[in-house]
């Protein structure tokens, strides 16, 4: 799988687990000394309290997670993007999800592999899943992730297909493979000596392979120049060569646009 929301093989000293716990529990508390005293217990166990998060995220109540984010300055949350992520991408409670966005590095912060899984999530055939990805590339920058979508491209992260070509040579075996169920509707006739036999091929035209990060994805062209279109606003049509060219004519403005602010040097002009 890609962006997991939790990690293992991780060990709490029995008192500090108790005492995180119960801080949690205060933070919803009533009494404005007992949720102080909470923050302040969360900041001092600082390791432990953010190893206690990743391992027990799902099981803290959504109202006490909502909290624990509105602190999210004095309590420490995990550092990991793959954490932060997979919170504001699949924790089930929409609050939760809004108030992690303002916890996520910045776009050009994030490694190169977090921004492809989310393109991965945008480009998705599952409405939920991409409207979320798209709410968190909107709040971290589209331009960082456009750019990134030629970068992948150009690096072969990502291998941009014909669809015609994924759907002859992806089939329902391919188990691996993410989608949805499309149903060929020119069956295969093979003619026998007791008559004609009709095979109906049922195919899995793919959004992306599933994978582990560092892996390639293989998407078809339309869903790629879709989810330029989306990002951009721009058309340029269903083809990944004329986005391309239309990419390489922006970064030459925009190089341009930096040398007129500048001497020849790079200095600053007065």
């Amino acid at each position: 799988m890609g962006v997991v929301l939790c990690q293992s093989a991780i060990v709490f000293c029995g008192s500090n687990t108790r005492k995180i716990r119960n801080a949690i529990w205060d933070l919803t508390s009533s009494s404005k000394s007992r949720r102080e005293h909470a923050i302040q217990l969360l900041g001092s166990l600082e390791h432990d309290t953010s190893a206690y998060l990743v391992k027990h995220w799902k099981d803290i109540s959504p109202r006490s997670r909502r909290e624990l984010l509105r602190h999210g300055s004095a309590v420490p949350l995990p550092e990991s993007p793959a954490f932060r992520l997979g919170v504001a991408l699949k924790d089930p409670d929409r609050e939760v999800r809004q108030l992690m966005l303002q916890h996520l590095p910045a776009a050009d912060k994030l490694p190169q592999k977090y921004r492809l899984y989310l393109l991965r999530q945008a480009a998705s055939n599952f409405e939920t899943e991409r409207s979320r990805a798209l709410e968190i590339i909107h709040t971290l920058g589209e331009p960082v992730f456009i750019g990134t979508i030629f970068e992948c491209v150009e690096e072969g992260k990502i291998e941009v297909l014909p669809d015609h070509q994924i759907r002859m040579n992806i089939h329902i075996r391919n188990r691996e493979l993410v989608g949805y169920d499309e149903w060929v509707t020119a069956p295969t006739i093979i003619n026998t000596p007791s008559g004609p036999i009709i095979i109906h091929h049922r195919y899995r035209l793919p959004i992306v392979q599933s994978f582990e990060l560092k892996t390639t994805l293989s998407l078809a062209q339309s869903r790629v120049t879709s989810l330029l279109r989306t990002l951009t606003g721009e058309d340029h049509g269903h083809t990944i060569n004329d986005w391309q060219q239309w990419w390489s004519q922006q970064r030459q403005r925009k190089g341009s646009d930096v040398q007129k602010r500048t001497g020849r040097d790079g200095s600053r002009r007065q």
